[in-house]
């Protein structure tokens, strides 16, 4: 009873303030925090000696901020956690991980430090733990509730759940992801993010809860102090302590949980009106509090009573934020900022933006110069967006009336060119139409498959657009991806080429489309086989692309990623890595980076790293690749190959079992979005034969390597790197099984497919080796293998590059055959 009377108390004294009091509140709130204990005290007390109120609510809001929000006890009381019980947990084992030191209390408990028992696996995790309060169910059930909330949470913002459990002692805890971060506010203060950059990174909060939302989660407590930010500039979300499920789920009453709701702690200086009064707390109330830190990220204070956002920057944050003066950061935030702070601000909760997606939203539209739904969608504000897009269009330093009739010409312009345009795309919509609407049954004597209907499109475009160049071009780019697609690359080369001679003509040999064509045909000869043709031509686009004025460095980035990719993997050239580690941080500056492009960048540098000695940095592209992997689920190309990098660094680098997951993942969707036969599918197919070799499964994998094969011999395109490879691990499974003429046969086809490769060639020479060692061994011919052991590991020295994965395999079989054979004779 006197708990909720004090809490009572406490709401009471923070919805009576008035508007006056509560400006006066964030003013002392914000000056306290930034003074040093001694004078903040100080401060304190003549604040408590003027105005009560004032302060009572300050003490409550340094509390807050102080406090994380990790823990917390769930009524109004303070409580100090057990010493014993927490010293009594250091050095023990809690499920699969060991307490090494404590890291963080709170009024509830302990937050520690944990490693996995078993040290290779060298995961770091926080273990929260529930040290006091075992007898008060309310406590609890608080801490189950947000065990359930984060099982349900798995998002690259999110700080992930690993385990939970309780001691030997009963005590409940959780076993968290380790983030190694700073607060948002100090984050973004310490690195002195400019606005644009501070926008960019609430845009990841934004996700985070948007997430949580779309998983029918409300946070009600998001502050500073519960978002943390990585050394790599990647934000996570903290405590759900609090969190309520938006819709009640099966085992818990809707009136369990609304008697729940009235009982929970929240932070005032963040909390929405309908929170301080009492009232239905929803998405909207996290939309509020997203507006309180991100009007305290762009001017350094909490939002007043009133006044716009932009009044309120000082000295102090405009050296935070790299800018001239006050004045300069106020110009900034007038307008569209301001106007997007207030409208998440709006005391109504229908007024709000509907969602924190609609927020960043908003918020991206600010980035790109576009006009903001925040503001009035009037003319002159239209007209006034589109003058500061175009800017470089004006005459620097023209008088006003000249910028306006450049800019009313532009208008025109454009608006010719759109209607051009509209004409433009009206004519080939009607051609579709006719290809793939009501009249197809009546042009194919049966039904259409898709290949027919582009067979078709192909003849029908040459005449339909016989003078329009610029149109056939575009179809035809259109055509060759769509080949492709549909694993004929011997067309989709045709059609590219096609597309770029046309573009040629209608725009020139160093054109933006141009460029893109010899881009695109570049990957298909890859899967062609031909791997020199298709780095000369991606060298080439990306000259095209750099000399492009305005440069696209949406299309450069993608370029460079795909070529250093490819230089990565087929060539295994280490000497891409930084090239690589550049174009990636490219894409990721940009308004929309593209995760999946990012993730298989990051991915493709896992091994190389590793296999140069440095482990950590190996890590570390392992970590990002999957975060970015995680921030698009769209089963992409470019995302399962990302999965399969990914899985592969597991497994070369002695974790098979981790890695079977992620390769069975690759290998259901690859056969869901292209089907069992195709030659993309045999490739995940062999993988997974690989990570079921080293796991000691040999007759799942030699089945799962011979229809790999078998498929990628029926494909139209056969690339003889990939399936020279699937016949070596086909011999690799012959041998286990002492069938040595067939891993003889398996040897010979490997051998037939290097006629057709040109710089991969060693690369397959050395994996023939090292495979005729191990089945020279297996006969027991100990002195061959040995000589044939150490030739494959001298010839991968001698012809490939440092960190190139065959140097490191080769080196590893070697010293394996060593260590099993130390007297072996040495020839």
């Amino acid at each position: 009873m006197p708990n909720r009377s004090r809490r009572t108390t406490a709401s009471h004294l923070a919805m009576t303030l008035s508007p006056e009091q509560w400006s006066r509140v964030t003013d002392a709130f914000d000056a306290a925090r930034s003074l040093p204990e001694a004078e903040r005290a100080a401060f304190l007390s003549s604040l408590e000696r003027g105005e009560p109120a004032v302060h009572a609510e300050v003490r409550s809001l340094l509390a807050a901020d102080a406090d994380d929000g990790f823990l917390r006890p769930l009524t109004g009381e303070r409580f100090e956690p057990v010493p014993s019980a927490a010293a009594r947990l250091l050095g023990r084992t809690v499920g699969a991980y060991r307490i090494e030191r404590e890291i963080g209390r709170g009024g509830m408990g302990v937050v520690y430090e944990g490693h996995h028992v078993d040290a290779t696996l060298q995961k770091r995790v926080a273990i929260k733990t529930l040290a006091i309060g075992l007898d008060r169910p309310e406590l609890a059930w608080r801490f189950r509730r947000e065990r359930q909330i984060l099982a349900r949470l798995e998002h690259p913002n999110i700080a992930a759940l690993y385990d939970g459990g309780t001691t030997e002692d009963g005590i409940p805890y959780l076993v968290m992801e380790y983030v190694a971060g700073q607060r948002l506010d100090v984050w973004c203060d310490t690195q002195r993010l400019t606005i644009a950059q501070r926008i960019d990174l609430f845009r990841q909060v934004c996700a985070a809860v948007q997430f949580a939302h779309g998983n029918l989660i409300v946070h009600r407590d998001l502050k500073p102090g519960n978002i943390l930010v990585t050394p790599d500039g990647v934000v996570k979300l903290l405590d759900f302590g609090v969190a309520k499920l938006a819709a009640v789920e099966d085992d818990i009453t809707a009136d369990e949980d609304q008697t729940r709701a009235g009982s929970v702690p929240l932070t005032t200086a963040y909390a929405s009106p309908e929170q301080l009064k009492g009232g239905e707390v929803t998405t909207a109330s996290d939309v509020y509090s997203l507006g309180v830190i991100l009007h305290r990220l762009l001017t350094g204070s909490a939002p007043q009573a009133i006044g716009l956002p932009s009044e309120s920057a000082t000295d102090a944050h405009a050296a935070r934020v790299q800018s001239a003066s006050p004045g300069a950061i106020r110009n900034t935030l007038r307008g569209e900022l301001d106007a997007i702070v207030l409208q998440a601000l709006r005391p109504e909760p229908e007024r709000r933006y509907g969602s924190p997606d609609a927020l960043s939203a908003d918020l991206l539209r600010y980035l790109k110069g576009m006009p903001v739904q925040a503001r009035p969608d009037t003319l002159g504000y239209r007209f006034e967006k589109f003058v500061k897009r175009q800017r470089s269009l004006m005459i620097a330093g023209g008088v006003a009336l000249i910028a306006l009739s450049a800019g009313l010409v532009s208008v025109i312009r454009t608006a010719r060119a759109e209607r051009a345009e509209a004409e433009r795309t009206a004519h080939v919509a009607r051609l579709l139409q006719g290809l793939v609407g009501a009249g197809v049954s009546s042009q194919y004597s049966t039904v259409p498959t898709l290949l027919t209907v582009l067979d078709s499109a192909r003849s029908t475009v040459a005449v339909e657009f016989a003078a329009d160049p610029m149109t056939r071009a575009d179809l035809y780019g259109l055509f060759g991806m769509s080949y492709f697609n549909f694993e004929r690359p011997d067309l989709a080369l045709l059609m590219l080429d096609s597309a770029r001679h046309l573009h040629t003509i209608a725009r020139g040999e160093g054109s933006l489309e141009a460029a893109r064509d010899l881009a695109a045909s570049a990957d298909v000869i890859i899967a062609l086989g031909a791997t020199d043709s298709a780095f000369a031509r991606s060298r080439k686009a990306i000259a095209q692309l750099q000399a492009l004025r305005p440069r696209s460095d949406r299309d450069l980035s993608e370029t460079e990623i795909e070529l250093y990719f490819n230089e990565i993997n087929l060539l295994q050239n280490a000497a891409a890595l930084p090239k690589m580690t550049a174009a990636l941080e490219r894409e990721r500056q940009t308004a929309r980076p593209r995760w999946d492009m990012v993730a298989m960048g990051e991915a493709a540098t896992v091994l190389p790293y590793f296999n140069l000695r440095q482990a950590a940095v190996a890590e570390s592209a392992y970590v990002r690749g999957n975060a970015a992997l995680s921030r698009d689920s769209t089963p992409t190309q470019r995302y399962r190959t990302a999965l399969a990098f990914l899985g592969q660094s597991l497994f070369l680098r002695g974790r098979p079992a981790e890695a079977e997951p992620k390769i069975r993942k690759l290998l259901t969707l690859t056969e869901q979005r292209l089907g069992a036969s195709s030659y993309l599918t045999a490739q995940a197919q062999n993988l997974l034969a690989r990570v079921l070799f080293e796991l000691g499964r040999y007759d799942e994998g030699h089945a799962l390597v011979d229809s790999a094969i078998a498929n990628n011999e029926r494909a139209a395109a056969r690339d003889p790197m990939y399936l020279g490879e699937m016949y070596v691990t086909r011999a690799s499974f012959d041998i286990r099984r002492h069938d040595w003429a067939a891993a003889r046969r398996s040897l010979e086809q490997a051998g037939a497919q290097r006629t057709r490769l040109g710089a991969q060639k060693p690369i397959l020479d050395i994996s023939i080796l090292y495979t005729t060692a191990a089945l020279q061994e297996e006969q027991g011919d100990i002195a061959t293998a040995r000589d044939t052991f150490t030739r494959a590991a001298a010839q991968a020295r001698a012809t490939l590059p440092p960190g190139a994965k065959n140097i490191a395999m080769a080196e590893t079989r070697l010293a394996a055959f060593v260590a099993r054979h130390p007297s072996a004779p040495e020839r």
